[in-house]
């Protein structure tokens, strides 16, 4: 099964300098594809193709265990095992209160909204990145 990297990524995995693997993409002892401008390296070109075995659904084996009946007992003596927390093994409560700066903004929206009314204020400061909340990411 091929392992597609990019050349980087090949010189670190076989331990040589990336000269020396341009040098052989260059001379095409290596199999290479480019895909949307990237140039990738295929590091495992001889290793074995993964195929299914082929077996129908119902001859496949069963990966998992299905519970099918289960009696009042065991289902109280299960809570019971997960109320059972012994006091001395939980995480001390923290002395001091949540910070106000972590409350005063509630959600990232409201807080992505103060960025950008104070960068508003300052042209510049984001580098020329876009305030506007992306449209996957805003409500519908």
């Amino acid at each position: 099964m091929s392992c597609w990297v990019v050349p980087t990524i090949a010189a670190e995995f076989w331990g040589m300098p990336l000269e020396q693997v341009m040098q052989c993409i260059n001379r095409g002892e290596l199999t290479t594809k480019i895909e949307q401008g990237f140039m990738f390296v295929d590091v495992a070109p001889d290793s074995p193709i993964y195929a299914p075995n082929g077996l129908a659904p119902e001859d496949r084996p069963q990966t998992f265990t299905a519970v099918t009946s289960v009696t009042d007992d065991e289902l109280a003596a299960l809570a019971d095992e997960v109320r059972e927390v012994d006091e001395d093994q939980l995480p001390e409560e923290p002395d001091s209160p949540e910070p106000e700066s972590a409350k005063a903004h509630g959600d990232w929206r409201s807080a992505r909204r103060g960025v950008c009314q104070s960068a508003a204020a300052q042209p510049g400061k984001l580098g020329g990145q876009s305030c506007a909340t992306p449209r996957s990411l805003s409500p519908r």
